[in-house]
């Protein structure tokens, strides 16, 4: 019973991260161990937030970047890195970087940022991934 109990919890804990919305995306190539997967986005801001908020989390592994700044990461995929960026936002074309690893067995990343209610920016079928170290500058602005 207790082990259902903590199934639940985390089922909830990452549904925080991965809502009917948001995808879990991963390179073409899954379940290989030491994997790591280089994640990519643009988005455009007419107007700057006051105040806005970043969740990612990878299994099992992730680090993220915002227009070029790293910003941290998560060592735990049920533990959300979770970040206030308004003030790393910028009018005009934002760029998200992601890189993730897997240590074993399937693997996903997800990734959210939102103003309020508003969603800005999340992981889906429009990022570009690369199974191959993309090199220097990857995760810098647009």
């Amino acid at each position: 019973m207790p082990s259902r109990l903590l199934c639940l919890f985390m089922f909830c804990l990452c549904s925080v991260v991965a809502s009917a919305e948001t995808s879990w995306i991963w390179g073409a190539k899954n379940n290989v161990a030491k994997q790591e997967v280089w994640f990519r986005a643009s988005f455009e801001l007419k107007e700057v937030p006051a105040k806005a908020q970043l969740q990612s989390t990878a299994d099992n592994h992730c680090v993220v970047w915002l227009n070029g700044k790293q910003l941290g990461g998560s060592d735990d995929w049920a533990q959300a890195f979770t970040a206030e960026v308004g003030a790393d936002l910028k009018a005009g074309v934002n760029t998200i970087a992601v890189l993730a690893r897997n240590d074993g067995g399937i693997a996903a990343m997800s990734f959210r940022l939102s103003a309020g209610k508003t969603v800005l920016a999340e992981s889906g079928a429009n990022w570009k991934t690369s199974l191959a170290n993309p090199g220097k500058g990857w995760e810098a602005a647009a």
